[in-house]
């Protein structure tokens, strides 16, 4: 008789570790399901100098978290020769990332709810690279998502910064004489600066920097409402394998179809 109760006790037991580890198995799954990931992929592994660098970023973050700007949000650590160098916000877009569709998360008791974690990509091209990754050479790359408080680190990503050549030459040569920087930020400062800009265009054409300066072309005569002359820049670069410049062409051409669209619908 004591055999048997002794027998029924274990088993009990057995029962309760069996539950107890499925509970806590139930906690892990939920305690995934909130844990913030930050990751970086970089659209190729070499850039020339002034070259802007286009990242992918993709976040899983709480759902109580605030949105992400990664323009605004992102800061960037640079290792080279032994040196540590901290960068700012990588900037200089404003624009808040994009949020992924939501998935179920299943649950070890077989429950379905909706997953706590809230996606969200974004690419950026950053153009402060030019100051940071000036000289050819090879260079290690972090990247941080501030966010609620807390730092999320990336992988570290590695980048080569090689020499122009050819008509890469000429244009780096040119834009150098030109304060140095591919934001082309100078446009708006010179009195000429649309004309330099567009003959930049035509005469470094095939460059690794004339397709940027296509798009800000594009973004400069979109804000002086010449629809039909940015129109016609944004369309040369929507088949870009560049994603950061194919991505924004679009989403302005998107912005002119709907300008037309209200200039239709506007009383004669």
């Amino acid at each position: 008789m004591f055999q048997i109760k002794q027998t029924y006790s274990s088993l009990i037991l057995l029962i309760v570790l069996f539950l107890s580890g499925q509970y806590a198995e139930g906690q892990s799954l939920e305690s995934d399901a909130v844990e913030r990931k930050f990751q970086v992929q970089l659209d190729k592994p070499s850039y020339l100098p002034l070259e802007p660098i286009v990242v992918e970023f993709s976040a899983n973050l709480k759902h109580t978290d605030a949105k992400p700007v990664f323009g605004r949000d992102v800061t960037m650590t640079v290792f080279s020769d032994g040196q540590v160098r901290e960068a700012g916000s990588i900037g200089p877009t404003e624009e808040p990332a994009v949020q992924l569709p939501s998935n179920l998360r299943q649950f070890s008791l077989g429950v379905s709810k909706p997953d706590e974690v809230v996606s969200y990509r974004g690419v950026i091209a950053v153009t402060l690279a030019s100051e940071y990754l000036s000289a050819p050479g090879t260079y290690q790359l972090q990247f941080f998502l501030h966010t609620s408080g807390s730092k999320i680190a990336s992988e570290v990503v590695t980048v080569s910064v090689d020499s122009p050549k050819g008509v890469d030459l000429k244009a780096f040569r040119f834009l150098t004489k030109e304060k140095g920087t591919t934001s082309f930020d100078w446009v708006w400062k010179q009195k000429d600066g649309v004309r330099v800009l567009s003959r930049f265009v035509d005469e470094f054409a095939g460059s690794v920097y004339s397709d940027y300066a296509i798009l800000y072309l594009g973004n400069v005569q979109l804000a002086k409402n010449e629809v039909d002359a940015a129109q016609k820049q944004f369309e040369k670069i929507t088949n870009n394998s560049n994603s950061y410049l194919s991505e924004n062409a679009k989403r302005n051409l998107d912005e002119i179809e709907r300008r037309k669209s209200r200039a239709v619908d506007l009383p004669q």
